[in-house]
Parts: structure tokens; sequence; C-alpha cells
């Protein structure tokens, strides 16, 4: 099993099979950034409530 999440899913539940974290990073090299893309999500969300 590969788990690619900021928390160790193996302390949180059993898995009967190997786990393999993976980590990652991120840069930025064009627009819109992420941090354009989630704010706009979240502006959305907030603004029609869904």
């Amino acid at each position: 099993m590969l788990a690619a999440t900021p928390i160790d899913l193996a302390r949180l539940i059993h898995v009967n099979k190997p786990v393999v974290r993976v980590t990652y990073e991120l840069e930025d090299i064009g627009a819109p950034t992420l941090q354009e893309l989630l704010n706009n999500f979240i502006e959305k969300v907030v603004r029609t409530g869904q």
C-alpha cells in the first residue's frame, strides 16, 4: 500500500499489508498558483454554501 498523506495512516488504522509513506514537495512554476486556486475554490464554496 502506498500512503501519500501528510499523516501516518498506519498509526491510525490496521492494514494487513506493508505501508510505504511517500512525501513530496510542490513548487508553483506559473499562474494560477495552487494558493490562488484554493482561495478561489474556498470563496466559491463560502459564497454558494456548497
